[in-house]
C-alpha cells in the first residue's frame, strides 16, 4: 500500500523539478522556492530519501509490531502516506519562475 502510493507521489515530485508546466519551458529558474526543493534532494537521493527509507520504515515497524500492536504499523503508514500527499500538495504550489 505504501509503495503504491509512495512512488506516484514522488514521481510527481520529480518530474516537477525536470519539466515545467506551460508557458515556461526548461528546469525551475534559480532562487524560486521549487528551484530550492529540488537542489536539496537532486539525483537519485530524492528516491531513496524519499522512497525507499519510508517503505523500509514501514516494512520494519510491521516485522516488529505486527504481533503484539497491529495498530503501530498501520499508524506509521498512515502518517508516511499522509506526509507524502501533503508534501505532494506543498511542492505543487511553490513558485516555478520569478516572473511569468
Amino acid at each position: 500500500m505504501v509503495v503504491v502510493l509512495l512512488v506516484p507521489a514522488w514521481g510527481e515530485v520529480d518530474h516537477g523539478c525536470r519539466v515545467s508546466p506551460p508557458p515556461l519551458s526548461g528546469p525551475p529558474d534559480p532562487g524560486t522556492p521549487r528551484a530550492g526543493y529540488c537542489d536539496a534532494l537532486d539525483g537519485a537521493w530524492r528516491w531513496i530519501v524519499l522512497v525507499v527509507l519510508p517503505t523500509a520504515l514501514v516494512a520494519a515497524t510491521t516485522v516488529a509490531f505486527r504481533r503484539r500492536l497491529p495498530v503501530v504499523p498501520l499508524a506509521i503508514a498512515a502518517l508516511v502516506c499522509g506526509g507524502a500527499i501533503a508534501n505532494w500538495v506543498a511542492f505543487d504550489d511553490l513558485d516555478w519562475a520569478l516572473t511569468v
